[in-house]
């Protein structure tokens, strides 16, 4: 659900929404509204590159709470950077910084007024920093997930859902040849996803599961073709806060094995025994 404040356009008229207490308050600021549509272009009235139709707007008025409603409008109109992220989908760099909206999740009534719209820009946001590749911001933002009701989670994690749904499908369709090399998985080495699933909400247990079940037996099948890649991910794999104990067990156990591997790949490479003193990897053994 796409946020677009009445507070913009009213300002943006010049209409008052002082004293706005009864049924017949807001029966003349319909009537203001619509003077004011009937005099626009096409009947559209643009403020700062935000549409508003007169239909969009008697949609609003005529919510039974609108009245009620009003007080959290203008909560958020006198948040500039919130409101230019509901309206506009657009997130200031280096946001942590500035933004403190603990006020709004905190505040039962006012949480469950702003779930809808938070979860529709939650979601185009995610996208656009997995677009980025910028896990580093995904992990900050996921903090703001509070601002959103568990029943909006849905729209909230669309694009997340899909994302490790991809990464699922790609751990069981890997192509062996671009195993052999680092650069189409750079991403399992070098980013900092196992933070950012460790922020996701509970609700998403079950997926993030059968992704950490999927990651396992990826390295499982691989390990022989790229020891380093699957080392890296099955570590990645166990900084997972949502594995189960099977899970840890299999991931260690694999752990230590895959180490094992690298060390008897690294004597057969260099014609090195096991116990050669100038073997610097035998300290990775664990038995």
């Amino acid at each position: 659900m796409q946020y677009k404040s009445p507070i913009t356009l009213f300002n943006s008229l010049h209409i008052s929404i002082e004293n706005m207490h009864t049924n017949e308050d807001l029966l003349r600021l319909k009537k203001q509204v619509a003077i004011e549509f009937s005099m626009a272009n096409n009947g559209i009235i643009t403020v700062e590159n935000v549409t508003f139709s007169k239909d969009e707007m008697l949609q609003i008025m005529e919510a039974d709470n609108f009245i009620s409603n009003l007080g959290f409008h203008q909560k958020i109109y006198a948040e500039p950077t919130l409101l230019k992220l509901l309206e506009k989908n657009k997130l200031d760099s280096y946001f942590k910084q500035y933004y403190n909206w603990k006020n709004f999740y905190e505040d039962e009534n006012l949480k469950k007024f702003i779930s809808p719209y938070f979860a529709t820009t939650f979601n185009i946001t995610t996208r656009n920093l997995f677009n980025e590749s910028n896990f580093t911001s995904l992990i900050e933002w996921m903090d703001y997930k509070n601002m959103i009701e568990i029943n909006d989670y849905e729209i909230a994690f669309e694009t997340t859902r899909k994302y490790i749904q991809s990464c699922i499908k790609n751990f069981k369709n890997t192509n062996t040849e671009k195993l052999k090399t680092d650069s189409d998985f750079e991403h399992w080495i070098t980013l900092d996803w196992p933070n950012f699933i460790n922020q996701l909400p509970d609700e998403m247990m079950d997926l993030i599961e059968k992704f950490i079940d999927a990651g396992i037996t990826f390295t499982v099948n691989n390990y022989s073709i790229n020891i380093a890649l699957c080392i890296a991910a099955n570590k990645q794999l166990g900084q997972i806060k949502y594995c189960n104990q099977k899970q840890i067990e299999l991931i260690t156990n694999n752990g230590s094995y895959y180490q094992n591997e690298r060390v008897e790949q690294w004597n057969k490479k260099y014609n090195l025994l096991e116990t050669s003193i100038y073997n610097p990897l035998n300290n990775l053994r664990t038995t």
